[in-house]
């Protein structure tokens, strides 16, 4: 009975705590995004329960409207249709994020012993833009093409009849835009009934925007919407055209940055909402024969920015949930912005969707409102100059020399209404030498929640200094270490620390410095500041100095992690305590470091631990860094 009883009340502490966190996630919400939620989730709901209804409602819209022939035309000889066999087919074998599913036929689009985002991948159809290339290349009587159009009629003969996450609004606008591109550099393999499918969904998107997240779930909804309205002619079309184009002339203005970043501060989803900016732009251009300015302002502030964070080999930041993937080549997002931007074919001959998208606009657009006056790039010439600030977006990018690259974190995470793809990692810092890099942070391996995605999120997982109060007796044992960020649950963020300045300077002796000084939400610290030093030496090592002052309210611990990247020789590192105060042990622990979804390489982390007294403390650490 007792027992029964202890096990009721952690229940009810354990359901209080949600509770409390709920209250500290929504407080920083508007009412109006709550209702806005509500609203959406509303209309899941009723469109879960009436799905044939809508299906029919949208259908009956169809024939009111007419496919533009006319679209996107792109010069390439005709193919005829051919026939694809699958009927001896039990399976076919599909891999996303480093993880290979054999799916039986007929396929399960709402298959549950995946990860959601493994089936969200599913729906992107996101292969089709490698499909169009190598089709182009090869010919369309290839596998993997036939492969995509049964996947295609598949999906289709699936969603026509029942729900699921196809009809998610955000694998929607992937979807959407794939198929698109697929017929219309193909326009002979389209049939009437993809035609009326693809306006099915569209209808469905535009009903369904996400309003009540915003950030790049909202871009790609409105990039898609007007991507999609131009594959038709009518009424419906044109309005949902206009309406959509103001919504996106407003969202960038809001979203984008001063600086250039987006505000959900993560490099990988600013490179992917970029790259499609400028194929809509490409698009509206071969259509409409317009290059509205704001777009073009946009696009050139986002992809100045991307120049600045852009490190050698082809790397950037991985602040927040961020990854390296072969569909994100940062080179190539450049290349091709700086194509839509000055009218002239940078991409490379090779990227045959982007070549014919690029030569195809420019050959039929020849227009005086071509020489529209827009910010220049300079043709991405401009010098960057040793330590770059992105005062907004809150990062550092410091380059002692042509090998050396660090880069640094100070500033917010993120508007706090929209920080689902943050993380606890204020102050943490990467260090690259010729491309590689040698000490960084866990990175993100996925989505869905579970103890790697906690982790992952957590500061446990950057190069930061962490505390918690000395009633603890066994330091290696305490759980509860203090976060900059109160992350939880997968996409949720509670408490947020108050960033109170950040600076960077360069010395008379070429010693590069970055600064930053934060309040943090725990009641038991005043204030966090985190001083680094950055020199190379003469034989080409890096000297790193860092320098952590603390002014705690109460005696308190503190943890100092260190995370090394994988195949990191420890003998090309010298860690010497210039100060510290109250040094106690340090352990080597296994560890793992993450570039990209699925895919965990193990690595290995440093763990310094010692105490503070109550008052003004110091730590400071310095690390000779030898290239590899």
């Amino acid at each position: 009975m007792k027992k029964n009883i202890w096990i009721f009340v952690a229940f009810l502490m354990k359901f209080k705590n949600i509770l409390i966190l709920y209250f500290l996630t929504l407080k920083d919400f508007t009412f109006i995004n709550v209702f806005k939620r509500i609203k959406y989730e509303l209309k899941i709901y009723l469109f879960k329960i009436n799905f044939l209804s809508f299906i029919r409602k949208y259908r009956s819209n169809y024939n009111k409207i007419k496919w533009n022939e006319k679209t996107l035309l792109i010069n390439t000889k005709k193919y005829n249709q051919f026939e694809k066999n699958f009927s001896e087919v039990e399976f076919i074998e599909i891999e996303f994020l480093n993880k290979i599913e054999k799916l039986s036929l007929p396929i399960n689009w709402n298959i549950t012993t995946v990860s959601r985002l493994w089936r969200f991948n599913l729906h992107y159809f996101s292969g089709l833009k490698k499909c169009i290339n190598y089709s182009l290349e090869k010919g369309l009587s290839n596998v993997i093409l036939q492969q995509n159009l049964y996947l295609i009629d598949s999906w289709i003969n699936f969603h026509l009849l029942q729900h699921g996450d196809g009809w998610h609004s955000y694998t929607l606008s992937l979807r959407i835009r794939n198929w698109i591109w697929l017929f219309r550099f193909f326009p002979n393999l389209i049939t009437d009934k993809i035609k009326e499918v693809l306006w099915i969904q569209i209808n469905w998107l535009y009903e369904n925007r996400e309003y009540h997240l915003g950030g790049n779930h909202l871009l790609e909804n409105l990039i898609t919407l007007i991507l999609g309205s131009l594959q038709f002619k009518g009424s419906l079309p044109d309005l949902i055209f206009s309406e959509c184009m103001s919504e996106l002339e407003d969202q960038l203005q809001k979203q984008i940055l001063s600086d250039g970043g987006h505000e959900e501060r993560s490099c990988s989803y600013h490179l992917i909402i970029l790259q499609n900016l400028v194929e809509l732009g490409f698009v509206i251009q071969n259509i409409k024969k317009i290059r509205p300015v704001w777009l073009l302002k946009s696009i050139s502030l986002m992809s100045k920015w991307a120049y600045k964070v852009k490190l050698n080999n082809n790397n950037y930041p991985r602040f927040n949930d961020s990854i390296y993937s072969k569909e994100i080549d940062i080179e190539k997002i450049i290349k091709l912005s700086l194509s839509y931007i000055d009218q002239n074919i940078f991409v490379s001959k090779s990227d045959l969707f982007y070549f014919y998208l690029s030569e195809d606009t420019f050959n039929n657009n020849k227009n005086k409102y071509l020489k529209l006056e827009v910010p220049s790039l300079e043709n991405f010439s401009f010098r960057l100059p040793k330590v770059l600030d992105l005062e907004e977006t809150g990062w550092s990018i410091l380059r002692p020399n042509k090998s050396w690259e660090i880069v640094f974190k100070s500033g917010e995470s993120g508007p706090k209404n929209l920080l689902g793809h943050s993380h606890s990692d204020l102050y943490t810092f990467d260090i690259f030498y010729d491309g590689k890099l040698l000490i960084g942070e866990t990175g993100t391996s996925q989505y869905q929640f579970s103890s790697i995605r906690q982790y992952e999120r957590s500061a446990d997982s950057h190069n930061v200094m962490q505390f918690a109060l000395s009633k603890y007796l066994e330091i290696e044992k305490i759980k509860e270490w203090h976060q900059p960020l109160e992350v939880w649950n997968s996409f949720r963020v509670a408490r947020k620390p108050k960033i109170i300045d950040r600076s960077i300077g360069v010395e008379l002796d070429n010693t590069l410095s970055v600064r930053g000084l934060y309040s943090p939400f725990q009641k038991y610290i005043k204030d966090i500041e985190r001083k680094m030093q950055f020199k190379v030496l003469k034989d080409n090592s890096l000297e790193v100095i860092i320098q952590d002052n603390v002014f705690a309210i109460y005696n308190i611990f503190w943890k100092f992690n260190l995370h090394f990247a994988p195949d990191f020789n420890s003998s090309n590192l010298q860690i010497e305590k210039l100060e510290n105060s109250n040094f106690i042990t340090k352990k080597l622990v296994h560890s793992w470091t993450a570039f990209e979804f699925g895919k965990r390489i193990p690595s290995k982390s440093l763990l310094i631990f010692g105490n503070f007294e109550k008052g003004h403390n110091t730590n400071v650490l310095k690390l000779i860094l030898s290239p590899s």
